[in-house]
């Protein structure tokens, strides 16, 4: 077996039922590594996108050794949806299962808008289908609630009750089919699933935690605190750029955010 060391992480070729595949880890004990993931933190608004740094902080590791995404409450000036987290570096192709291990440190209900944790894959053509949980609250009651979201038809592919604070996501891809799963604690559990051809191809991945306006025109102007560690991909192929191109790639245009009907 070939292992290939890239800055304290590993992507080494295995064998998945008799076929190649590559896997990577990321336990994010040596911090953010700049050869797998590129930080960011944005407003997202009518016009487009816009930075928010300084609202949130990103860093690795924090005390038991996670990646801590989180930001305080604010008064809600840029009244505008805001997320922050990880873009990859690296691509997955082909076949792939990927996972990350959350915490939802600080993770209140909001009375407007959604708090939402997030492990999601976005293809070359920004199509993205994520594993998540939100928080949404209004003047009559409060949830919390687990969810496979696709862009493609800008909708859930199914959800469940659940306010666990820690737990695992995963997403799997089978040729065109996208599947969402989600473990509480209780066991691995199928969200949903969507077949279609814009899924096909190279995905990156994203790790990040977001604030986003609801129906109403609100996001949550609360804090918001989530922590991820452990996480695993293993896919047909890993493809990880050439040390020089990491600072272009560090300059280009990174997720969009989800948007809800």
């Amino acid at each position: 077996m070939k292992t290939t060391k890239i800055i304290g992480l590993f992507v080494q070729a295995v064998a998945v039922s008799s076929a190649r595949a590559d896997t990577l880890s990321d336990n994010f004990d040596g911090g953010i590594s700049p050869a797998l993931w590129t930080p960011y933190q944005m407003f997202w608004t009518p016009a487009g996108e816009s930075d928010a740094s300084g609202l949130w902080t990103i860093s690795a590791p924090d005390a038991q050794g996670r990646l801590a995404i989180s930001k305080p409450a604010d008064t809600g000036g840029l009244n505008y949806s805001t997320g922050a987290g990880l873009h990859s570096v690296f691509t997955l192709d082909g076949d792939f299962r990927v996972s990350v291990a959350f915490a939802l440190v600080s993770f209140p209900p909001p009375w407007r808008g959604y708090n939402e944790s997030l492990l999601e894959v976005v293809t070359e053509g920004g199509d993205r289908f994520a594993s998540l949980q939100f928080g949404i609250g209004s003047n009559i009651m409060d949830y919390i609630c687990a969810e496979g979201y696709s862009s493609i038809g800008d909708t859930p592919v199914g959800s469940m009750g659940s306010s666990s604070a820690f737990g695992h996501y995963e997403i799997r891809r089978d040729g065109n089919t996208m599947s969402a799963l989600f473990d509480d604690g209780s066991g691995l559990v199928l969200l949903g699933t969507l077949s279609d051809p814009g899924f096909a191809g190279p995905v990156h991945v994203n790790l990040y935690g977001a604030q986003i306006v609801n129906p109403t025109g609100y996001r949550p102007f609360t804090d918001l605190d989530v922590r991820f560690d452990g996480f695993s991909a293993t896919a047909d192929t890993v493809v990880l750029p050439e040390p020089a191109t990491l600072s272009l790639l560090a300059l280009g245009g990174l997720v969009a955010l989800r948007r809800r009907r």
